[in-house]
């Protein structure tokens, strides 16, 4: 079953930060997930596109209103040419999920793509777009793949996307937007947990992006250790940057068995879901992981600290610090910030630095091993964060999909955006015709 979901807050109150957390189950237990954030409609966006068979890039689009909104699509290559466009109409509160190589998006010519779809609408509509990718052995992976807002005023001079692997099974590629219709230029560089990049095999790639279109770069992936840190995106002359999303796939013996794809984010503080189950590293865990990347020249101190699901502090747990070196990274498992952690916890944690200083860069995963024999597989996926700087939204967010059954499962994860925000009101669910769902909650 396909449908999707609102989430509406009382009148007077603002929404909660919302997450949905896609999974596929077979006979290995999960095989996939994939977190979305709930986002407010648009009118306007831009995703990057890439269809190259056992590779798909899906879209879902929901009209949250009570009038028929139209949305107008267009492709445009990875050489800024156009490559068809089209329309669409969408009832009222109706819904549609597509990869785009069915109709009505398969306007491109021939059976591959790579660039962009751009699309407006005569009325503000949600929007999600995923990967969609069969590995070596027929199992379908799905990652995130953020939309870039093209009403909003786009970002200039440098930007870091807090986390990439390379090697020892990892391999990172970097999906680059021009949100404008005017080209783009500058560099990709790989810092590491030191935040140096010298040294390193391809630390540093220079990308020049058509307008409207997209870049994509990859590293080798071919040494034995894993190398880890941050990604910065510098434009030519301080000028507009270019969406960046970093994905990085694991591929350990041979078969793909994970991708997650790790957004910009910017602020001094941050909150994101965070869980633990079972034991860790064994068959049917689940550990969450965070990734912190510094901005700035200077060290930067960073305070960690983590709450229950009703907001109240964890017994025995003290915030958690590290200081970050210039440029510098740190990614760790929540056990490893706070070791006297109970093996099950669901919670919330924060993350902070110095609200007058420069802003760091944060997100989220999610790793489990699952059932697999005679090895698990190590899986993993981002947990979309909220940036306390960022208003919380007054007015409805949407998940414009999710699925149940076939082995399919959506989790759905509401938590206060910012501080002392309290929220009630409703989560709505709808079939792709826009009518009421009654579905079942665990």
């Amino acid at each position: 079953m396909s449908a999707y979901s609102s989430i509406v807050p009382d009148a007077g109150k603002t929404a909660p930060s919302g997450v949905a957390i896609y999974g596929f189950s077979n006979a290995n237990g999960v095989s996939t997930e994939t977190g979305v954030p709930a986002t407010a409609p648009v009118s306007a966006g831009r995703i990057y596109a890439e269809i190259a068979p056992p590779l798909n890039t899906g879209i879902a689009i929901t009209n949250p209103n009570s009038t028929p909104a139209t949305i107008t699509f267009s492709f445009t290559s990875a050489t800024g040419a156009s490559a068809g466009s089209g329309t669409k109409t969408l009832a009222a509160h109706e819904s549609i999920a597509q990869f785009l190589d069915q109709a009505p998006f398969k306007v491109y010519p021939g059976s591959t793509f790579q660039g962009t779809l751009s699309f407006t609408s005569t009325l503000p509509v949600g929007v999600m777009a995923l990967r969609g990718f069969n590995n070596e052995r027929g199992d379908f992976l799905m990652s995130t793949l953020p939309f870039v807002d093209t009403t909003a005023m786009p970002k200039s001079g440098t930007v870091v996307v807090p986390h990439f692997a390379d090697g020892g099974g990892s391999i990172t590629q970097i999906f680059l937007v021009n949100p404008t219709d005017n080209a783009l230029s500058g560099s990709v560089q790989f810092r590491g947990e030191d935040g140096t990049i010298g040294g390193q095999t391809n630390s540093s790639f220079p990308y020049s992006i058509p307008g409207r279109s997209a870049q994509k770069l990859a590293t080798a992936g071919t040494g034995t250790n894993t190398a880890q840190g941050s990604v910065a995106v510098v434009p030519a002359a301080g000028g507009i940057v270019p969406t960046a999303l970093v994905l990085f796939s694991y591929k350990p013996t041979g078969v793909i068995v994970a991708e997650a794809g790790v957004p910009l984010t910017s602020g001094t503080a941050f909150r994101l879901y965070v869980e633990s189950a079972g034991t860790p590293f064994q068959p049917g865990s689940i550990q969450s992981g965070i990734a912190v990347a510094n901005t700035s020249p200077s060290s930067v101190p960073v305070t960690f600290d983590i709450t229950d699901l009703n907001g109240s502090p964890v017994a025995g747990i003290s915030p958690h610090s590290e200081t970050l070196l210039p440029s510098g990274h740190i990614g760790k498992f929540l056990g490893q910030f706070f070791p006297s952690l109970p093996n099950s916890f669901k919670g919330v944690l924060r993350v902070t630095s110095d609200p007058n200083g420069p802003p760091i860069s944060v997100t989220g995963l999610r790793t489990r091993y699952n059932q697999r024999q005679p090895v698990p597989d190590f899986l993993y996926t981002t947990t979309p964060v909220s940036i306390e700087g960022d208003a919380p939204a007054t007015g409805q967010l949407l998940l414009p999909t999710f699925v149940n059954g076939g082995g399919y499962t959506t989790q759905f994860i509401l938590f206060s955006g910012s501080q002392g925000q309290s929220s009630t009101g409703n989560l709505r669910f709808y079939d792709l015709n826009g009518s009421a769902l009654n579905v079942n909650l665990n």
